[in-house]
């Protein structure tokens, strides 16, 4: 089986709560995000990094095209840098606004360099063509924790996998 891989660079993301941050900072190494813990529960924040799909990139060179084995999307990946007061608590992959990855993590840092398994149980991921038109996200929650200095993330970037036979 070939491997088709995508990168998203992390000066990207998204930040679904940008009011709960204290520095927020897009820049040319990725995004960078501070937000202390806060004991009335906004102590977390969703961060949305778009995977690109073959679909996106080269369109019609998937499987819709009959000339061609179908392709599926089998992994995401994700690069960022916590200090002690981050943690990665959970990821989703989302297609639209359908959840098609849910996964409870606890990823601390320095470095994270993580593979989310998209694959189905028999081993292959979802087909391109079930995927089409609705965009492929990487939902990414981070708990920020009490102490100090205030907890951060950088997103350094976000990659696509995808298998084709």
């Amino acid at each position: 089986m070939a491997e088709v891989k995508f990168w998203t660079h992390g000066v990207n993301t998204i930040v679904e709560f940008p009011d709960r941050a204290t520095n927020l900072r897009h820049a040319g190494w990725g995004t960078l995000i501070q937000q202390p813990a806060d004991p009335s529960g906004r102590h977390n924040n969703w961060f949305h990094l778009a995977l690109h799909t073959p679909e996106t990139v080269m369109y019609g060179r998937s499987g819709r095209d009959p000339g061609l084995s179908y392709a599926y999307f089998a992994y995401a990946q994700l690069k960022a840098v916590l200090n002690e007061n981050a943690s990665i608590r959970e990821l989703h992959i989302r297609a639209g606004n359908r959840l098609i990855h849910r996964e409870d993590v606890d990823l601390r840092g320095p470095n994270v360099d993580y593979q989310v398994d998209a694959r189905t149980p028999q081993g292959g991921g979802l087909r391109m063509q079930d995927l089409t038109d609705e965009g492929v996200v990487l939902c990414v929650r981070v708990e920020f924790l009490s102490g100090e200095p205030e907890g951060h993330i950088i997103f350094l970037g976000a990659g696509s996998y995808f298998g084709h036979a």
